[in-house]
């Protein structure tokens, strides 16, 4: 489980301006779909983007990019319009290798579920390299199941995605 070093606390928390620059290392380090600057600054400024950091020992070592999908908007009392979402995506989420095995995926995802759930989204869509065992088998240990392949989804290298489906239910372990 998770064991930061230096007695340093985990922390979960949303992306914010000042650090995008670090999720470039953990994309490289993780070989993650590439996000340019310029796409996470959109997604913060996007309300139906969630990106969501780790950070322990002084730095963040870990991140969850996802978009909620919008279903519909409906008004309420006071004037107010409320977002109906339909479905979740994971765009990216990856952890700084030296960090892995302890734990700290698994909250990343527990916190982005949580707040899905909260948004009545039941259903969290994802893709995966298909080479990618360990990611895949992690996504496995939490729920998700295959549902599909996309051919040469990827590029470099090029190569399959594997779609992965999770239904949620009312409360995330």
């Amino acid at each position: 489980m998770l064991e930061p070093q230096n007695n340093d606390q985990l922390t979960i928390k949303l992306l914010l301006p000042g650090e995008i620059d670090r999720i470039f290392e953990i994309q490289q380090d993780c070989n993650l779909s590439f996000w340019s600057h310029y796409d996470y600054e959109q997604g913060l400024q996007n309300p139906h983007t969630l990106i969501y950091t780790a950070k322990t020992d002084g730095k963040i070592v870990g991140f969850i990019a996802s978009r909620l999908l919008l279903k519909g908007i409906v008004s309420e009392s006071e004037g107010k319009d409320a977002m109906i979402y339909s479905e979740a995506e994971i765009l990216n989420f990856g952890v700084l290798g030296s960090y892995r095995k302890r734990g700290i995926g698994s909250l990343l995802l527990k916190e982005f579920l949580q707040c899905v759930l909260h948004k009545s989204i039941l259903t969290v869509w994802l893709e995966v390299r298909d080479s990618n065992a360990s990611a895949i088998e992690f996504y496995f240990r939490k729920g998700f199941v295959k549902s599909q392949k996309r051919k040469n989804f990827y590029s470099l290298p090029t190569e399959d995605a594997i779609v992965m489906k999770l239904l949620l239910s009312a409360s995330v372990e």
